[in-house]
């Protein structure tokens, strides 16, 4: 039975709140403990000031936050209930910075590390799942409707009309090192399993944060995994299609392949988007790794109904929460409840 969308929108307002419990608003720059090597803003009324983000890789991203704020937020709230300062990591995630990952498996890697410490009470797309002191926004995909791509592209294929591979295209945004680089290593052992590409297409089709003749260096394969881009409609055509994570969890594949007529078959990802606790196992998604994807595949190729039943929940979790207005409804609750906390203390 498929949930009601009134159910899910209730949910999406309990994670905002579970987060607002976090948000610390700090009322004087001078004396809080933000972390002046993070971007930052300052919200005071109907305004927005924003600092330390021109150097930023992402730093347009600030100035699209801002105006989000004034445009959408603070006219819906309470005047003069957010002003303060808040950090805000502009990066997909904090988690793959190097500092963070060198923090978390050196043996400086301990709770008082000064590069994991300092995204306390920061506001951040996307989280490792473990981390409880960050606070967890929608990314900046769903907040700006994800391009009105869930729109434009429609899946005009039925099961039956679909070939029976696992398809992936995708760019090698993650870990620098191409040995451990989830996206490579895995079009890799694809490509190991079924060189003849009898039932798998995984490709990567662009290269970012590394250079060609270090991934060539260390991975011979890459010639026969790289590939020029597909469409969307393309990918469509496909009943398995694999997510698998770059820099963090997929702000845009997920919410694609999940509003789509395909399987989503998901690899394990230690990070994730607001609305995953949402997500379940064999109803939403089919979780996967390279001990039983292959497996998985032929189960499912042997039980369509299963199959299209999960799908079928997809397309309607996808329909209800991939919105702009789901993302501005929990960006409201969370900011309108840290407001109300903030009251009582």
């Amino acid at each position: 039975m498929l949930e009601s969308n009134t159910n899910i929108l209730d949910k999406i307002k309990d994670l905002a709140k579970k987060e607002a419990k976090k948000l610390y608003i700090y009322e004087n720059l001078r004396d809080c403990p933000l972390d002046s090597h993070l971007p930052l803003f300052q919200i005071c009324g109907s305004n927005i000031k924003v600092g330390c983000f021109k150097k930023h890789d992402n730093a347009p991203r600030m100035m699209f936050w801002a105006n989000y704020l004034k445009n959408y937020v603070l006219p819906v709230q309470k005047s003069g209930s957010l002003d303060g300062f808040y950090n805000i990591e502009l990066h997909d995630s904090y988690t793959h910075l190097k500092d963070v990952m060198k923090a978390r498996t050196s043996g400086f890697g301990n709770a008082n590390s000064y590069h994991l410490n300092k995204y306390k009470n920061c506001l951040v797309w996307s989280k490792d799942r473990n981390d409880e002191d960050v606070v967890l926004l929608p990314d900046i995909y769903h907040i700006a409707n994800f391009g009105n791509r869930l729109q434009m592209h429609k899946d005009s294929y039925l099961w039956d009309q679909k070939c029976d591979k696992i398809g992936f295209w995708g760019t090698t945004t993650g870990n620098t090192d191409p040995l451990m680089n989830d996206r490579i290593q895995t079009c890799e052992w694809f490509y190991k399993q079924d060189p003849r590409h009898l039932i798998s297409d995984c490709y990567i089709t662009k290269i970012a944060q590394m250079k060609p003749h270090d991934i060539l260096e260390q991975c011979p394969l890459f010639p026969h995994i790289f590939k020029e881009p597909v469409s969307i409609p393309y990918q469509y055509k496909y009943k398995f299609l694999l997510d698998i994570p770059g820099n963090t969890c997929s702000w845009d594949r997920v919410p694609l392949i999940m509003n789509s007529n395909s399987l989503l078959f998901k690899m394990p990802c230690q990070d994730m988007c607001f609305y995953y606790p949402l997500l379940k196992e064999n109803e939403h998604f089919v979780q996967v790794d390279k001990n039983d994807v292959l497996k998985k595949r032929e189960y499912y190729l042997n039980n369509p109904k299963e199959a299209q039943f999960i799908i079928s929940n997809a397309r309607s979790f996808s329909q209800t929460v991939f919105t702009s207005e789901t993302a501005r409804l929990y960006i409201n609750e969370l900011f309108r409840e840290a407001a109300n906390l903030r009251a009582l203390t």
